[in-house]
């Protein structure tokens, strides 16, 4: 029973770490459209507005990056050990 629990728990855990990296993600992918939506909008308007725009969403990718990296650090150095890479496929 006690071993039952604690895989449950395991899955939970792993399903919200999953959900973590696919929330950072789809920031990610919006600060990098809204930086490329931006840019178009001050390119063909030449309205400074847009500019404050393009740079709220090219300051926040990086940091975003950086969490994405963090959140996936533990799955690189797994990848990178062969043999922890053969016992997880």
């Amino acid at each position: 029973m006690w071993l039952v629990a604690r895989l449950a728990s395991r899955g939970s855990e792993l399903v919200k770490h999953t959900l973590l990296v696919e929330l950072s993600l789809e920031r990610l992918l919006s600060n990098l459209k809204q930086a490329e939506t931006s840019q178009r909008g001050y390119l063909l308007t030449d309205e400074v507005e847009f500019l404050d725009q393009y740079r709220d969403g090219v300051e926040s990718a990086p940091r975003e990056l950086a969490n994405q990296r963090t959140l996936t650090a533990d799955k690189r150095a797994a990848d990178a050990d062969p043999a922890i890479g053969r016992s997880s496929r």
